[in-house]
């Protein structure tokens, strides 16, 4: 089951990389060299896919931890967190200059996917149970 997740995903990873990856880049693109736009191109794009593909997994397991007994409130905080410390770190080692507008539509979308799959997790057990 884990493999066919894996390969639906890789289509919304794919997509999810070439339009952050080109918000990105356009975002540098007026103000930077073609080479830091290309750069924070690829850093946020490299982002976008591999949380993509993992954000689901990771929350899913937040939410079974310690029998499902960690509250919807806290597995939220604790992907959001991940959803803005990497993308910050990977944008601070690749030294990106405007970071925050690089990262700004993922981080939106992001959260609202991550609203919606915390959700959906909270009534799945709800409806289990």
């Amino acid at each position: 089951m884990f493999e066919w997740r894996r390969k639906r995903g890789y289509w919304a990873a794919s997509l999810a990389a070439i339009v952050y990856g080109g918000w990105a880049m356009t975002q540098h693109w007026q103000t930077y060299a073609l080479l830091i736009s290309l750069q924070a191109g690829m850093t946020q794009a490299t982002f976008a896919f591999l949380s993509t593909l993992w954000l689901a997994d990771i929350t899913r397991q937040l939410r079974s931890w310690r029998q499902g007994r960690l509250g919807s409130g806290v597995v939220f905080a604790l992907a959001s967190i991940l959803l803005l410390l990497i993308p910050w770190v990977f944008h601070g080692w690749a030294g990106t200059p405007n970071w925050f507008a690089a990262m700004l539509p993922g981080a939106v979308i992001g959260h609202l996917y991550l609203w919606y799959l915390v959700y959906y997790l909270e009534r799945s057990t709800m409806v289990g149970t």
